[in-house]
């Protein structure tokens, strides 16, 4: 499974299991994928009309489904009673004319957001022109299997991120990198202020990537799978 928080669920229901759950979070190759540049920063920001002074929020993933979106506007919105000169960076294939009828329920966002579908291999150098990361899901049972790839990509890039606690482990990450994450028990409009009012926007980007790396390299799980099918072939 994907996460500590989906096996004690499990235990709980089938606890002959013990021995024979384990855990592997979602992987991701940084070497391929990369990490914070600071000329990407530069160049991309420049070619969004992005000063360098403007605090900038990015959003990489899908929407709809169990991708929240009205829970991310109305985060936009909070963003924005925060940081009146912010920008927001969204990158993602879905469908725009979506994206842009539900932006129409938020007029105050229509300058502020921009929506760009990118290549893989360059979602890098765009996480490097922000400031923070989002990660917003929609509240049900199932979000405790999840374990976001973009978490990995965000601290990759040195980004600290803003997530639900519920999802995941993120409350336990939390407790292991607490400068890198910050997290809010809901999406209410008071809850995100305080959240964003309490957030560190000046991390240390090593520290990201080493968080990235320890919890999340695909060493960890080549590694994992290796003892599983070992214990297999015995």
């Amino acid at each position: 499974v994907l996460t500590y928080s989906t096996r004690n669920e499990l235990l709980q229901r089938f606890p002959q299991l013990a021995e024979r759950i384990s855990v592997i979070p979602t992987c991701v190759d940084l070497e391929f994928f990369g990490e914070f540049s600071n000329e990407a920063r530069v160049e991309i920001r420049s070619s969004l009309n992005i000063s360098e002074e403007t605090t900038v929020m990015v959003y990489s993933g899908s929407f709809g489904g169990n991708y929240e979106m009205e829970s991310l506007l109305r985060l936009f919105q909070v963003f924005i009673e925060r940081y009146p000169s912010g920008q927001f960076i969204v990158l993602s294939k879905t469908n725009p004319q979506l994206v842009s009828e539900k932006l129409s329920m938020y007029g105050s966002l229509n300058d502020k957001l921009q929506l760009l579908s990118v290549e893989y291999g360059e979602v890098h150098r765009y996480l490097s022109a922000g400031d923070l990361g989002a990660i917003f899901y929609r509240e049900d049972w199932s979000v405790l299997g999840r374990s976001p790839t973009k978490l990995a990509e965000y601290w990759a890039c040195g980004l600290p991120v803003l997530a639900q606690e519920l999802v995941g482990d993120l409350s336990h990450l939390k407790e292991l990198y607490p400068h890198a994450l910050t997290l809010v028990d809901n999406v209410s409009k008071d809850s995100l202020a305080k959240a964003l009012k309490k957030m560190p926007l000046k991390v240390e980007k090593s520290e990201l990537k080493h968080a990235a790396q320890e919890h999340f390299g695909i060493d960890n799980g080549v590694h994992s799978y290796r003892e599983i099918y070992s214990l297999l072939a015995r």
